[in-house]
Formats: C-alpha cells, structure tokens, sequence
C-alpha cells in the first residue's frame, strides 16, 4: 500500500536529476494530485480521501525537467490555518463535525484528480465544486462554481468526448432523493447542466464510463448511512455501508435526453474506474475494473489491500448485460489513449499488484495478449498515465523507491523494458491518485479564474 504522509517540502519549479533517456517529443507539463497533509495540528487523519490535497508537476522544455509541489490551499484550509485548529473533517471538533454535517459545510481540498479545460488548471474533489490553479505557479485561485453551476458534488474523473469536443462531468447531490447532477463543458464557449437523475440510492459514485451517445453509471450496493454522516461521526469509513445482498445498478444515460435514461441490475460488485466505453451497433460496450466488494474503501489505510480488482467488459444489448473478464491481473487505475476514448479501441495500461510488488501492464483488449513490467520489491507507483505525441506514446508514473520519488517515463509499447528514464526529486512527493498531461506548456499561459 503507498505511505500516506505529509507533503516533505514544497516549491515552485526546480531543475531536476534525470536518468536515462527522456523523449524529446514529451513536451508540456505533468500535473498529479493526492492527499497532501495527512497530520496536520498534531493529528493524523483517518483516511487520506479527507486530506488537503498536494498538487505535484514535472514540466519538460528544451531546458530539461523540472518540479514543483504545493500544497491546495483553498478557503477552508486558510481559515484552520488562522483558526490554529481543525474546522472541517474528522480532526474538527464534535460540534463542529455536527454543525458542517447540518449545514452541508465541505473543505474542496482538491486532493484527487485534475482538470484542464480551455487552459485553466482545476484541482479536484468529490464533494465540492473544483479549486482553479495557476498551472505556472501552483498556487490556488480560489473556488469556481461556474456560475453556481457546480455548488455540491464534482467527480475526480471528467471525460472528453472527442466527436462532441466536449468534456463531461457529474457530481453526487445529497438531498431528501440522491441525484446525479450532469454537466458538459465544451471546448469552445460557456458550461451548461445538462440535468438531473435520481440516483438509486445515497451513495459514492467515484467515475462514469463515455460513449458518443451516453454517459453510464455502475453503482455498487456501498450506502450512505445518513445518520452517521448527519451526526459527524469520527470514523470516516464507517459513513457507507456494504450490503452484498443487493444488486448492483447500471444506469445508461442519453447525453441529449437525460431523463430518458434506463437502469438495468446486475450482480453486487463495485467499480472506481473505468478504462473506456464504446457502441458497437445495437450494443454498448463497457470495459472497467471490477471490485468484488467495497473493502478497499477502508482499506486504502490499512495495511492490506484487496486483491479482487480485475479489468472486466459489460457487453448490454436491451435489457441485457454478459460480463467476461479481460485479464487476470490484479489491476487498477486504467489509462488509454485519449483518441481512443469512446471508441473501438486495443490497449490499455494498468496498474498491478503482483503479491505485494507494484508494477504496470498493457493488455491488448481484443486478444488478451499481455505485456508486464514489474518493478523493484521496494517500489510503490501510482496510476500510469498515457501521454500521446505525434512520434509517439508514453506511460508516466509517479513512483517512491522508499528514499526518494522519481518519474518513471515508459515507452508504452515497450512496457516490459522498464522505465527509459527517471526524473528525480529531491524529496519524497506524497503519493498521488491521478493527474493530467498538458502539453508545450508555457510560462504565462495559465488563465486566472474569471
């Protein structure tokens, strides 16, 4: 499991060590985020997903690399840093747990994934509207609602639809009926809400897949317990509970028509992330990485990990869905190709844990031929990001050999080689879920919150 710890140090960019090879075509920036500041007042946190977030860059010009580290520091956490104390989370005080609890009141740390959207920068969370960053600077601009269109829930995982030139996101509403708010942001002009759908039950919804005609939603059986949240109860993980009992919810959503959507049920199973989706005729096919239940929630901070999450493809044709499972690996945190995003499509890269060892995959979809590169005993990785050039593609991760952190940069179709090169920080860099590339970045071309 990765050692969730305070952020070492924090800076703008630096020249970095690198060793080996790095792609003169891999031009432009990588942004990650994760749990920042794990203790903080003297107190540790109960689980990193309530953690001030750390943004973590490595910027590669004709100068070389460089990183950057900061923390987020939105509203919420400027105002524990002038209280002295916790205000929000479970460090907070019981009245004050209970009273955020009444009033709805959450911190937007920014501690899970990104977004970059007509050249704005935003760190995001589940539970509240996005914190626009300087991409130049890291520092945090502030919180953006676009026009109060976002004011709860905002998932860690928007997706572009390339034909619609278009990105689409959600956020879980948490009212007397749990909704799932939908909204598009195009790549030229102003967002809109697309609309509302009532969601099956309170819940976490952490991802959604794409296709050209649909947003689609797999909710596992994990339920909010109302009374435990109103009441600001200490422990975290025991906000939802599991009932495996119950089915699953696949909710397929028409992008132009929401309301219309259809739910079919299927076998208890959960789903953080998907890899693609795509129509294929009459059918709608669903690729993402099965859960056998919710047990990694609490045990993202515990010392075991849960070895069921294997890569699976929903095929539904009507009303209904045949479930085959692609690999084997134990996996997560899928990547593709960003043109391959709600299309017919090949490859993917993978996360895996091989007994205990991190190590990254590429599983060819329509064969099921494997290629695994597995790294040293004492390595802890993160999500291996796909990055497209024109010359070529590369798989960037974050990896911690247990004294230091370094980018590791794979050719992607050569991911049994190992890593080309390692970028080196000076410091351990706190681990991160996910993050975004952004490429031939600029000095000045981050645009501030309007």
């Amino acid at each position: 499991m990765p050692e969730f710890r305070n952020v070492e140090r924090t800076h703008g960019y630096e020249a970095l060590r690198v060793e080996g090879s790095v792609p003169r075509d891999l031009r432009g920036a990588l942004f990650r985020a994760g749990p920042g500041l794990m203790e903080r007042f003297g107190e540790r946190l109960t689980h990193p997903f309530e953690a001030d977030g750390a943004i973590t860059s490595v910027r590669f010009d004709e100068g070389g690399a460089f990183g950057a580290c900061e923390v987020v520091k939105g509203q919420g956490y400027l105002d524990e840093e002038r209280a002295g104390v916790s205000l929000h989370g479970s460090r907070a005080s019981w009245p004050r747990r209970f009273m955020n609890a009444m009033s709805r009141k959450t911190k937007a740390t920014g501690n899970t994934s990104l977004m970059d959207w007509q050249g704005r920068l935003f760190a995001l969370m589940e539970g509240a509207p996005p914190q626009e960053l300087d991409s130049t600077t890291l520092e945090t601009l502030g919180l953006q609602t676009f026009g109060e269109m976002v004011t709860s829930g905002f998932s860690a995982h928007p997706r572009r639809c390339p034909d619609r030139r278009t990105t689409f996101n959600f956020g879980v509403r948490y009212d007397l009926v749990a909704s799932l708010e939908l909204f598009a942001f195009p790549d030229e002009g102003q967002p809109r809400m697309l609309g509302k759908i009532r969601a099956p039950w309170p819940g976490l919804v952490h991802d959604f897949a794409l296709t050209e005609r649909y947003m689609i939603f797999l909710i596992g059986p994990a339920k909010l317990v109302m009374w435990r949240a109103m009441l600001g109860l200490k422990d975290f993980t025991r906000y939802f509970r599991w009932h495996a009992d119950e089915s699953a919810r696949l909710l397929i959503v028409p992008i132009d028509e929401p309301a219309r959507f259809r739910t079919l049920e299927l076998d208890a199973c959960w789903v953080w992330h998907f890899a693609n989706a795509f129509e294929r005729g009459d059918e709608i096919v669903i690729d993402a990485i099965r859960h056998d239940d919710f047990s990694s929630f609490s045990e993202l901070n515990e010392d075991t990990l849960d070895r069921t999450p294997t890569l699976h493809r929903y095929r539904v044709h009507g009303s209904s869905i045949r479930e085959e499972r692609l690999s084997s690996l134990s996996c997560e945190f899928p990547s593709v190709r960003k043109a391959d995003i709600t299309k017919p499509y090949q490859d993917v890269w993978l996360q895996t844990d091989d007994a205990g060892q991190f190590g990254i995959a590429k599983v060819n979809t329509r064969t099921g031929e494997e290629e695994h590169f597995i790294g040293d005993s004492n390595w802890t990785g993160s999500e291996p990001l796909l990055v497209s050039t024109q010359e070529g593609d590369y798989v960037l991760s974050m990896i911690d050999d247990g004294a230091r952190t370094f980018l590791g940069i794979f050719n992607a179709s050569a991911i049994g080689r190992g890593p080309r090169a390692r970028v080196f920080f000076d410091h351990r860099v706190p681990p991160s879920f996910h993050g975004v590339f952004r490429h031939s970045v600029r000095a000045g071309d981050s645009q501030k919150t309007k």
